[in-house]
């Protein structure tokens, strides 16, 4: 398969609202045998500034987003070692104010079509111009870019014509979406040379999707046919057997269950940072090799794929860490998740709802408006061996804002600010004294079962934070809300169910795609793999979030795999030591001590030989 190269001639960052620039910009610098950089910022409520731990700062979660932002950029950057022109577009004060790193570069600030035209013209000669109209600038962008022309708008008349001709083995599938990721896709697909559609987002909400899929998997056999036809009207007219790959983008729509895997299908999230989520796939490919896997079991299946999974990653001279049995307890699987520099993490388990109540509380906004919100909330524990405090985990799933349904049309045509769910989220976790009224199977409660209790999954640190891992979660109910925070945080690839799977068929299928995982892409073997569910109630059960060219990629010895990880783990180690007396609150700098001490204790207890070999060889 053809990996893109990644171009680090222009390197662009672009507010998250400033689509119809994104788009011009980038049929100015776009290169058909080369990924063109664009990443999206979101919307900041504050400038850059230091604020102390004890004051409660309404923008310190915009700010943290932020910040975390400009050190992923900044990453990048060091890791393409850096670009000859760094292009900011549409970007607010507030959001400049947390780029530290742009006085290395060229900027070239882009706030209006004059600066494109005033900026870019003299770097860029020789294409043509597209006259076409506002309204038409996007799906006109893969025309242009393949036909070495820039976008011109024009309301007064348009020369785009909507016809594809481009002829391609690939087919991304891309949903409309008025924000920069829309470019972000579109850039991706011509650095492929896919043939690109751009289609109607399908007017369903992420918990009409969820429920329908219920309602449907309980006998409702209308509920599958709703499903499609709400689907179908964006898809209809394209053949999807024409092509050898599809890949969706999408916020929460299932394609691959409504096409029934006509072809390898694979999903990339439209709202979980799609940029940096093809920069991890482009660069890993070119540049990546898997060291260490994770297996995860509280084995409670009496015939589950654990023991074949461990042993067939030890054959690839992968690190295997083992999370099984009695050791497979919530506490640990979240310190393996987050700081543990893994390649990839195998889920054997139960999945799906658990238990939760049902509140309706009211709430004053920061500007005195009352508002009254409807939602239900799951709690989990989290005890750890040595401690008194227990760790308790909550997790809201918001059902309705002033009556209307949350994620609808209506709800949305309200324009509310964006500080009022910001302060609705607020005060959910500050009124101790809500009314809750128990609630079996709350809707949308995707977890893990683990030895103990359940894991919810509410981290925003994966593998380290320098990995980007294969995530297999082969529970019930995996592909969609416990999928967010494993992508959100830097997997390259996951792989979840759509609803309750048969163990049997888990095992069949988990067993056939790791003997044959490293042969060819994962998703290829992964579709070889699911003929196990051919003909039966897993029929199309599994969802793939990824790319078509991915790869399980290990070619060092277990040696050198194991000293990776030992130099990983005291490498962890030192940076948090380092950031110990940097943390800006205590809630923060007991976090740390926490990391620190699962480091120490890690290494201390699996390669303590190790680390005294080598201290006596560096004296």
């Amino acid at each position: 398969m053809n990996i893109p190269s990644i171009d680090n001639q222009f390197f662009c960052i672009s507010n998250i609202d400033s689509y119809i620039l994104s788009a011009i910009v980038s049929s100015y610098i776009n290169k058909t045998d080369a990924y063109t950089s664009i990443y999206e910022f979101s919307n900041v409520t504050d400038f850059e500034k230091e604020v102390s731990g004890n004051i409660i700062d309404k923008d310190q979660p915009s700010r943290n987003r932020a910040r975390e932002f400009s050190i992923k950029i900044e990453n990048i950057l060091q890791k393409i070692n850096g670009c000859e022109y760094l292009i900011l577009i549409g970007l607010t004060e507030e959001q400049k104010s947390y780029l530290s790193f742009t006085s290395e570069y060229n900027i070239i600030e882009i706030q209006d079509i004059k600066d494109i035209e005033f900026f870019l013209e003299p770097i860029i000669t020789g294409k043509e111009k597209l006259s076409v109209k506002e309204e038409d600038v996007i799906q006109s962008l893969p025309y242009a870019c393949y036909n070495n022309l820039v976008l011109q708008i024009n309301d007064e008349s348009s020369d785009f014509n909507s016809k594809i001709d481009k002829q391609s083995e690939v087919l991304i599938v891309i949903e409309n979406y008025s924000r920069t990721s829309i470019v972000i896709a579109i850039n991706y697909g011509v650095s492929i040379n896919a043939e690109i559609r751009i289609i109607p987002r399908p007017i369903l909400n992420k918990s009409t999707v969820e429920n329908l899929i219920e309602d449907w998997q309980n006998g409702i056999e209308s509920a599958m046919y709703e499903l499609k036809t709400s689907i179908y009207a964006s898809i209809e007219g394209i053949d999807f057997s024409e092509y050898k790959y599809l890949t969706f983008f999408t916020v929460h729509i299932p394609y691959s269950l409504i096409t029934n895997n006509i072809r390898p299908t694979t999903h990339v999230n439209l709202n979980l940072y799609p940029d940096l989520f093809i920069f991890n796939n482009i660069y890993f490919e070119s540049n990546g090799t898997l060291r260490a896997g994770v297996v995860f079991s509280p084995e409670e299946f009496k015939d589950e794929e654990t023991d074949l999974v461990i042993n067939e990653l030890n054959n690839k001279n992968l690190f295997v860490e083992k999370l099984v049995g009695k050791n497979a307890t919530a506490i640990n699987l979240d310190y393996l998740i987050k700081l543990f520099p893994y390649d990839l993490f195998h889920i054997c388990s139960h999945g799906g709802e658990i238990d939760g109540y049902e509140i309706i509380q009211n709430f004053v906004d920061r500007e005195g408006v009352s508002h009254t919100v409807q939602y239900d909330e799951v709690v989990t524990f989290s005890p750890e061996r040595g401690k008194k405090l227990i760790k308790v985990t909550t997790k809201n799933f918001w059902r309705k804002l002033n009556g209307f349904n949350w994620g609808s049309k209506e709800l949305e045509d309200q324009q509310y600010p964006h500080y009022v769910v910001e302060d609705m989220t607020k005060s959910s976790f500050e009124n101790p004294d809500k009314k809750r009224i128990k609630k079996n199977n709350v809707r949308g409660s995707s977890s893990i079962k683990c030895s103990d209790f359940h894991y919810q999954a509410l981290f925003n640190i994966l593998a380290s934070g320098d990995n980007h891992p294969i995530i297999f979660n082969n529970t019930c109910n995996s592909w969609l809300r416990i999928s967010d925070p494993f992508i959100k945080s830097g997997a390259r690839f996951y792989i979840g169910t759509l609803w309750k799977i048969d163990n049997l068929i888990a095992k069949n299928v988990a067993e056939d795609f790791y003997k044959n995982l490293n042969k060819d892409s994962v998703l290829n073997t992964f579709t070889h793999a699911q003929k196990h569910t051919t003909g039966n109630r897993n029929e199309n059960i599994y969802l793939l979030w990824g790319l078509h060219f991915t790869t399980f990629r290990s070619d060092k010895t277990k040696d050198e795999n194991q000293e990776f990880i030992i130099d990983r783990l005291l490498g962890c180690l030192f940076y948090w030591r380092t950031q110990k007396d940097k943390a800006a609150d205590e809630p923060t700098k007991e976090n740390i001590k926490d990391f620190i001490y699962w480091y120490a204790k890690y290494l201390a207890s699996n390669f303590r030989d190790s680390i005294t070999e080598r201290i006596k060889k560096s004296r």
